[in-house]
């Protein structure tokens, strides 16, 4: 839409305090999807890196205020979940991670991490609901010049297909990615 092509993928936190996270993963997804596609060139032409991650966490919160009225849930951590986005307008390609999971892509020399799992000290990882959410969202502006494809994977694929000892991803992640 709007020239926009969107990929969100967002999975809910799975320990059982996180009650409605499937909830707040559903409408991650949408409010960053409707985020990408209503101002995408605003949001890839913005210098300050800090300024971008802001405005994806606070759309996303935004998102959760129904939520958190319709379950009248006492606190925001229910609907925590990890993000992993893609937009690509012309020859532009924004891409945000925040949590575990894997985003690769493929290139002329083969399929590479562009983002890697993210956890804090204690192996936990981040979500959108953490304190300074938006310290821990990373955020690449590229082009597709030398990218082929890009796959966004959640811990549970990820583990599957990205050998952290080698620091590479599968050679199934090539296929995953390969047009049709």
């Amino acid at each position: 839409r709007e020239g926009v092509s969107v990929v969100v993928v967002a999975d809910g936190a799975g320990s059982k305090q996180y009650t409605q996270a499937r909830y707040g993963s559903k409408s991650a997804c949408e409010s960053v999807s409707e985020l990408l596609i209503n101002y995408f060139d605003a949001l890839y032409y913005e210098n300050r890196e800090a300024a971008v991650r802001s405005i994806v966490i606070a759309t996303v919160h935004v998102g959760f205020a129904n939520l958190i009225e319709k379950f009248k849930l006492d606190s925001l951590e229910r609907l925590s979940c990890t993000l992993l986005f893609c937009a690509v307008k012309d020859r532009r390609v924004l891409i945000g991670h925040i949590g575990d999971g894997l985003i690769a892509v493929a290139t002329p020399t083969g399929v590479h991490p562009l983002t890697m799992p993210q956890n804090d000290s204690a192996g936990r990882t981040y979500f959108v609901t953490a304190p300074h959410a938006a310290d821990y969202l990373r955020i690449v502006k590229t082009t597709v010049d030398d990218i082929h494809g890009v796959a966004l994977m959640t811990d549970g694929v990820q583990d599957s297909v990205y050998d952290e000892n080698s620091g590479l991803a599968k050679p199934v992640v090539a296929r995953m990615i390969e047009p049709a």
